[in-house]
């Protein structure tokens, strides 16, 4: 009797500690000692792999699907317009969703017009037009006057307007309204494109005694730095005056070529 009541409590002990040590093994090591079924694929890893499987296929479902938003107008539900199918020129119809009047560059109100882009993770996001309303470094414009005419846009309830400018490269894009006549505006290419050899023409924006800076179109100006100038001319430059005697005085249109572009420094040669 004493020696079976001794086998009982070794018994109990021992499968005590079997139990504790399986509270502290992984499924697969559970398996490998005593084949346990959990050593294979158990319903937990299984429900939890379908589960990312799912969420990666809504998330390319959602990334695939269009950005729909309310018509102003006729109250439907409509697709947005990427901003890279955007053309200056282009009509659309506005509601105003913010108002800047006290701005450093002028004061200027937000629409939104049906636009979208897609940010860095390749989701939509609304993008709103800017619209300029004068003031601030314009003077002739009354800061009363540009207060009345944001009042009187923000009260309609869709504003016809028409766009005006894009930035590709930071995806934005400016509106006016459409009783505005559009000058011709050429569009702002990325200067991260432009590639060495590449001809353009451009204007003289600045004259310094080490060269000159061109516009070329881009959102970036480029230097014409002075020793160029010499060897094309074969001759010393007198630093600024030498420049306007070659011709490159400020306003002036010249044809360049890309020399480098690199570390956002763009340099430009004849």
């Amino acid at each position: 009797n004493d020696n079976n009541r001794i086998s009982r409590k070794m018994k109990a002990v021992f499968q005590l500690a079997a139990v504790f040590a399986i509270t502290l093994l992984t499924p697969t090591e559970i398996g490998a000692f005593v084949n346990h079924p959990l050593a294979v694929d158990t319903p937990k890893y299984k429900c939890s792999t379908l589960l990312y499987e799912t969420s990666t296929a809504q998330d390319e479902e959602t990334q695939q699907k269009a950005c729909y938003y309310r018509a102003p107008v006729t109250n439907e539900w409509k697709p947005r317009i990427d901003i890279s199918n955007l053309q200056v020129g282009q009509p659309l119809n506005g509601t105003v969703v913010q108002e800047l009047l006290d701005g450093t560059t002028g004061p200027k109100i937000y629409l939104d017009c049906g636009v979208c882009r897609r940010d860095k993770y390749g989701k939509w996001q609304i993008a709103n037009a800017m619209m300029r309303l004068g003031g601030g470094t314009n003077r002739n414009t009354k800061a009363s006057v540009t207060r009345k005419r944001a009042t009187r846009l923000r009260q309609r309830a869709v504003v016809p307007v028409i766009v005006s400018r894009i930035y590709p490269s930071c995806a934005q894009f400016e509106v006016v309204t459409d009783d505005v006549i559009l000058p011709e505006i050429p569009l702002v290419i990325p200067a991260s494109t432009l590639q060495p050899g590449q001809e353009l023409v451009g204007t003289v924006t600045k004259v310094l005694p080490f060269g000159v800076f061109v516009d070329v179109g881009a959102n970036r100006r480029g230097l014409l730095h002075i020793q160029k100038v010499a060897d094309l001319y074969q001759h010393y430059i007198d630093k600024e005056k030498g420049l306007e005697q070659a011709g490159l005085e400020r306003g002036a249109r010249i044809r360049v070529a890309v020399l480098e572009n690199e570390r956002k420094r763009l340099f430009l040669d004849f």
